[in-house]
């Protein structure tokens, strides 16, 4: 109703929301963001055990700029059978003080670029963030800052496609599996980057 109306802000009151998925989908640069009162207040859990994300982000087959801002929330998986947030195509979003959890992959973009995570905490999942290119669309030009990627049982962050990769501030602690090399913290792949692309680490 918010996006057919012109856009806008979706305000979600305290308390704990059982979903089996939740799905924004832009097919043109309409602004709608979805706030909640604080990540310790909001909280969005997985209902049921299907593969589908509590929260899916997608645009048409073209980049979208959406200019859009998910903030001030909860999501929390059930045992870790589908993913917390996944972003498809999607230029210009902004993740802001989220908590991510128990999920497959907490945040999982997909051909989505030139966005912002900041303050986002993806704990206890199999993946806490991942980032991958979907068709012609690389995850270019992505800016995490001051957020947590801890616990998770196989990577903290994956990074296999797109360049211009940027983290600050970023508590990365107790991911993988001790002694399995397949396992850690951060991975960036052979596909990350090009004679062009770039990373900062700080």
């Amino acid at each position: 109703d918010c996006y057919a109306t012109g856009g806008g802000t979706v305000q979600l009151p305290t308390g704990t929301f059982a979903v089996t998925g939740l799905t924004i989908y832009w097919g043109s640069k309409i602004t709608v963001n979805l706030k909640g009162a604080g990540p310790k207040a909001t909280f969005l859990t997985k209902l049921g055990t299907t593969s589908s994300a509590i929260l899916d982000l997608a645009a048409s087959s073209n980049a979208v700029e959406v200019y859009s801002t998910i903030s001030d929330l909860s999501l929390i998986g059930n045992a870790r059978c589908s993913n917390g947030i996944t972003a498809t195509g999607c230029a210009y979003l902004t993740l802001q003080n989220l908590i991510v959890a128990d999920c497959a992959v907490g945040i999982d973009f997909q051909g989505s670029l030139i966005s912002d995570l900041e303050r986002v905490c993806a704990l206890n999942n199999n993946t806490g963030m991942r980032f991958r290119a979907a068709g012609c669309l690389y995850p270019n030009l992505i800016s995490i800052k001051k957020g947590a990627l801890r616990g998770n049982s196989s990577w903290g962050m994956d990074f296999g496609d797109g360049s211009g990769l940027s983290v600050e501030g970023v508590d990365i602690e107790a991911n993988g599996v001790f002694n399995d090399q397949d396992t850690g913290g951060i991975v960036t792949r052979s596909t990350y980057g090009s004679e062009t692309g770039y990373g900062i680490l700080s």
